[in-house]
């Protein structure tokens, strides 16, 4: 009876704790592919400096963002899990994202079997 309710939180620690792994591989795994397709991300000269219609060839590191600046945006996006699925997962993805918002997505895991 004394241990009754800590045994019970520790399977529910447990399966939380799997959970949370499960979603940083995935996660890890998503941010590491490779581009499906390569002329799908341009990076953009900052407003202050001369645009050329092209991407910068200057790395990200180097450009000046400063607060309130767009630094993601995404227009009519479609996303999918994998390089052969038909379908796409996700899609009419639109959004603007700027420097300094802090952005959350929040989705209830979903197990299949």
């Amino acid at each position: 009876m004394l241990l009754s309710l800590p045994l019970g939180m520790f399977a529910i620690v447990f399966g939380s704790i799997i959970a949370t792994m499960v979603s940083v591989k995935r996660l890890g795994s998503f941010l590491q592919s490779p581009e499906l397709q390569p002329d799908a991300c341009t990076i953009m000269a900052p407003p202050s400096q001369p645009a050329s219609g092209v991407a910068s060839p200057l790395p990200i590191a180097k450009l000046s963002i400063e607060q309130g600046d767009v630094v993601v945006t995404i227009r009519d996006g479609k996303f999918r899990w994998s390089k052969d699925a038909i379908e796409p997962t996700l899609e009419n993805i639109n959004i603007e994202v700027k420097s300094g918002e802090l952005l959350v997505y929040w989705a209830a895991l979903v197990v299949r079997r």
